[in-house]
């Protein structure tokens, strides 16, 4: 049928689908999970505005559990109480084979009275079940969005899964919040959930609560890591990151903060290269102006496209090792420091 690359347009054809025109499959795609389950709950409110009916209708499927048997139990079993069906299959990539199968074959037959929608971060185009759902539903395949979009939607939605819980957070609280976070939204939802317990049934969130609950780090130290990484001073960049180290911060949330810095400076790399303006720069990151534009691409042309390419596979393979090994934090660090600052 139809696939979309962006939420707004996505929301744009529920809208218009409603209420008799919607597809009975919904594939969702996103490697980000906040953006994967706003996708999805707003395809579930969609299909049934109502919250009590919406919660008596909808059953829930976890991929990483459910059997041939249990999956298609529920699909061909009747709710008395609905007159249409909702199944939500999560971690959809995770289903085992003969269920992607039967899965497949069952899409042209989904009946008019239940829809049928599935999540997962990404799934192989070349695949017969891509192709199938492709054919007879609807695919929302997010792109990642680049680091600024991604804060700010971030922060929209750290304020409102807050104010749900009916907690005051100042803009520039919440934008503290999501930036220790390294822009990730997994570690961002348990920083929401360490706050909620920490300030009980105090009413406003303040910045000294994410200064001494969350993984808090002054942005002016992270800013100095980046500046003597793009300096190539490798002795600034391992004493920083050892300090930060020591003082508490943790490894995971401190490369992904780098990892946002090397994925701007790339991202200004490739437009100088397209023969872009410092106007244009400025237009597509906002938040760079006057000297900081200006030493921000100084920076960029220093360190090169090519060292900022390699740079972020170094990050994301001692993101990998920090995930999968039990090396020494400290000394990943150390050689990740070396790595970025040496010349190639």
């Amino acid at each position: 049928m139809v696939k979309y690359d962006n939420s707004r347009a996505f929301e744009k054809h529920l809208e218009g689908a409603a209420p008799h025109h919607f597809s009975r499959l919904y594939f969702i795609l996103s490697k980000d999970p906040v953006e994967q389950q706003e996708a999805v709950e707003h395809t579930l409110h969609a299909l049934h505005p109502s919250p009590n009916v919406l919660e008596e209708s909808i059953e829930i499927i976890d991929g990483t559990q459910t059997t041939l048997d249990m999956l298609f139990s529920e699909l061909y079993s009747h709710n008395l109480f609905a007159d249409k069906r909702l199944f939500w299959i999560q971690n959809a990539d995770k289903l085992k084979k003969n269920l992607i199968e039967a899965l497949e074959k069952y899409f042209p037959q989904i009946p008019s009275s239940q829809y049928l929608i599935l999540s997962a971060p990404s799934w192989n185009k070349q695949t017969s079940f891509y192709k199938a759902a492709e054919k007879e539903g609807i695919i929302l395949e997010l792109t990642e969005p680049k680091p600024w979009e991604k804060e700010k939607k971030l922060i929209e939605w750290a304020s409102k899964q807050l104010s749900a819980k009916r907690k005051i957070i100042p803009y520039q609280v919440c934008q503290l919040l999501v930036k220790q976070t390294g822009l990730d939204s997994s570690l961002l939802i348990q920083e929401i959930e360490k706050l909620l317990c920490y300030i009980g049934d105090r009413n406003e969130i303040t910045q000294q609560d994410i200064i001494k609950i969350c993984n808090y780090q002054p942005s002016d130290t992270i800013w100095q890591l980046g500046e003597a990484l793009f300096k190539r001073d490798g002795l600034a960049a391992i004493l920083i990151a050892q300090s930060l180290l020591t003082e508490g911060q943790s490894l995971l949330p401190l490369l992904r903060q780098i990892r946002s810095q090397f994925q701007t400076q790339f991202h200004i790399c490739v437009m100088l290269a397209n023969g872009k303006a410092a106007q244009e720069i400025s237009h597509e990151f906002p938040y760079l102006k006057g000297n900081l534009l200006d030493r921000t691409i100084q920076q960029a042309q220093r360190y090169g496209l090519d060292s900022l390419r390699q740079g972020i596979l170094f990050i994301d393979n001692t993101e990998m090792r920090v995930k999968n090994s039990h090396a020494d934090e400290k000394l990943l660090m150390e050689l990740l420091m070396i790595q970025l600052t040496r010349t190639i």
